[in-house]
């Protein structure tokens, strides 16, 4: 048998007890939820800055990709007009030293381009470089046939009859080459305007934001 007392202060000490494993369990409940909330907030920041982060990364190479086309068109433009210059029946005979050193923004950022969300802009930039490409491969070609039409002229006073033979037959061939060289950099002069049109509106539709 307990005494009134004793049973009371049983009672206040159980109620003691379970009131401090409530709160310790409710503030821990908030406790733990206000520290979910922080993480998760937390995370939503470090995904925001990372978007930030990348566009602002894209945005800087199509910039990039901007300016190297602009300087290279200079270049390449000299080329073309005097391709408009040829008159019919006649071979392009200039030599054009030929460097790729324009191209390295795409080439050596191609893991970044793939991240833009915009396929048409992704196509365009490809479908640009490969003109490029195309156009300089047909710049070389016509290099080797002005080198060949060159050493003929060595047989000129050695074996006139096969100068004349061998420099007409090559001389027709660089005559032929000629359209495909003014398709290839008329080719090259649309897919530029296309990617900088297109270069323009994506950067403008989606500029770098502050955090």
């Amino acid at each position: 048998m307990f005494a009134a007392g004793e049973v009371g202060g049983n009672a206040e000490m159980k109620a003691a007890i379970v009131g401090g494993v409530v709160g310790a369990v409710v503030g821990g409940l908030f406790g733990g939820g206000f520290s979910v909330l922080a993480t998760w907030q937390a995370h939503k920041h470090n995904l925001a800055l990372e978007r930030i982060q990348m566009q602002a990364m894209i945005d800087g190479i199509l910039q990039a990709i901007r300016i190297e086309w602009d300087v290279m068109l200079k270049e390449y433009n000299w080329l073309g007009e005097r391709l408009g210059e040829v008159q019919n029946g006649k071979a392009f005979t200039y030599f054009f030293k030929i460097t790729r050193d324009y191209f390295i923004v795409y080439p050596n950022n191609t893991a970044i381009v793939g991240q833009i969300n915009n396929s048409e802009l992704c196509r365009q930039i490809v479908t640009a470089y490969t003109s490029a490409n195309t156009f300089l491969d047909a710049i070389e070609v016509n290099n080797k046939n002005e080198e060949r039409l060159q050493e003929f002229h060595k047989l000129q006073t050695t074996d006139p009859v096969l100068f004349q033979r061998e420099h007409s037959n090559h001389y027709s061939r660089m005559v032929e080459f000629v359209p495909h060289l003014r398709e290839s950099y008329q080719d090259l002069k649309n897919e530029a305007e296309k990617l900088a049109k297109a270069i323009d509106d994506y950067r403008q539709h989606h500029p770098v934001t502050k955090d």
